[in-house]
């Protein structure tokens, strides 16, 4: 296995790939599944101190900074760091992280707390996450059956382009990369969207085939099936009228026996 560690913690697996954080080292790195190919993925000179929780969600890693009191994410290369929640939030000593249904969910040590957050709110500096909503679609009245998402603002205000401008060079480059955030947000958040529409029709195409299949069971339960009975109710004319034919046959041979007698 891998060499060089000091004081693993968070540990996950994704795309036959180890991650993890080191807390004495302060790094986070990957290997492969033997161990070899061992890279630093973020270190002390991104300002990583002491990272304990991993976790990855769609393609991109989520860390808790034991030391600065922060939740963090960057891309699965250690790109594009960025800050999500810190002590101005009431952070304080975070260790294990972990996602579920878009939803962050921690423990915070020094708090003596388990906290969550809407991944899509949790931004970093980008929306003003404003706009959380709870959606009803199963039949029981538990967290199940209830979809959580949130619609973050994409105003020039809340993607920090209204003071933007390209008097000079540096203005311009400095506009450059807003703009750049700013469209990646935007399709962070098209995504996001994208994914909730994709479970709001699945849920509903669950729901249709229930109806169905309900519709169809009554149908069974409480029609009859006509061909079924027709044919029952022919077969029992014809019982009926031969029985009756037999009996009059049998009083004719009555009669002709009485005949002879006389």
């Amino acid at each position: 296995m891998t060499t060089g560690l000091s004081g693993p913690s968070g540990l996950t697996i994704h795309n036959d790939q180890i991650y993890w954080t080191d807390y004495n080292t302060h790094k986070i790195q990957r290997s492969d599944l033997d161990g070899s190919n061992v890279t630093d993925l973020v270190d002390s000179s991104d300002g990583l101190s002491h990272p304990y929780g991993l976790t990855i969600h769609n393609d991109q890693l989520y860390w808790t900074d034991y030391d600065t009191d922060k939740i963090q994410r960057a891309d699965l290369d250690g790109s594009n760091i960025t800050d999500l929640i810190d002590s101005s939030d009431g952070l304080s000593a975070p260790s294990s992280v972990t996602i579920h249904n878009d939803q962050l969910y921690w423990t915070d040590t020094l708090t003596s707390k388990i906290q969550r957050a809407d991944l899509n709110l949790a931004s970093g500096g980008l929306g003003d996450g404003t706009s959380d909503f709870t959606l009803q679609i199963g039949a029981d009245n538990s967290t199940d059956d209830r979809m959580i998402f949130g619609i973050d603002s994409v105003t020039t205000d809340s993607l920090q382009l209204a003071d933007t401008d390209v008097d000079s060079l540096s203005d311009a480059q400095t506009t450059i990369n807003s703009l750049d955030a700013a469209i990646d947000f935007i399709n962070d958040q098209r995504s996001n969207l994208g994914a909730v529409q994709n479970r709001l029709g699945f849920a509903n195409s669950n729901l249709m085939s229930s109806i169905q299949n309900t519709e169809s069971s009554l149908s069974t339960i409480r029609d009859a099936d006509f061909a079924f009975e027709a044919s029952n109710l022919a077969r029992t004319q014809i019982l009926t009228q031969s029985g009756t034919a037999m009996l009059a046959q049998a009083n004719q041979i009555s009669q002709n026996i009485l005949s002879l007698l006389k």
